[in-house]
């Protein structure tokens, strides 16, 4: 026969350990909430530069599916041009261009000052932001996404 200050002793540890993990959201209350995922992946962010960091998701085995270069706020709007250039460097230093394959297709849209472009090549896709100047040289990405075009990756992020 349980005593009733041993029940009590474990509704409280109970309580308590139901209490440490209120108001969080974990893998498992989703999968019990939404079911199992459709693609699990692993992501990491990384500090690719000052006020520049880079977030990658990677597909089940490791290799990489997206990568987004991500300037802080301040950044972005103090010194557009340089940090268009530092991005592109980064761009290049993470996925080269022999990385990249064959250079396919480019496509800009720009609305007022603001727009976006995205470049195509045969192993991946890039998207930036883009902000129009005076003229062509004017213009500065403030935010890059690579995404690589093989099968694994192709199921929302």
């Amino acid at each position: 026969m349980i005593s009733v200050r041993h029940s009590a002793g474990v509704m409280i540890v109970v309580c308590v350990l139901s209490a440490a993990g209120f108001g969080q959201v974990d893998s498992k209350s989703l999968r019990a909430e939404f079911g199992k995922p459709i693609n699990v992946m692993t992501k990491e962010v990384f500090a690719a530069a000052p006020h520049v960091q880079l977030s990658v998701s990677y597909d089940p085995v490791g290799q990489a599916c997206v990568l987004v270069f991500l300037p802080d706020h301040w950044t972005k709007y103090r010194n557009r041009t340089q940090m268009g250039n530092q991005l592109e460097g980064l761009l290049k230093k993470a996925v080269p261009d022999k990385v990249r394959g064959k250079k396919l297709d480019e496509i800009v849209s720009i609305d007022g000052c603001a727009g976006s472009r995205m470049t195509r090549y045969e192993r991946v896709d890039v998207s930036d932001t883009v902000f129009s100047g005076v003229n062509a040289s004017c213009e500065t990405q403030m935010q890059i996404e690579v995404r690589f075009t093989r099968k694994v990756c192709a199921s929302p992020q």
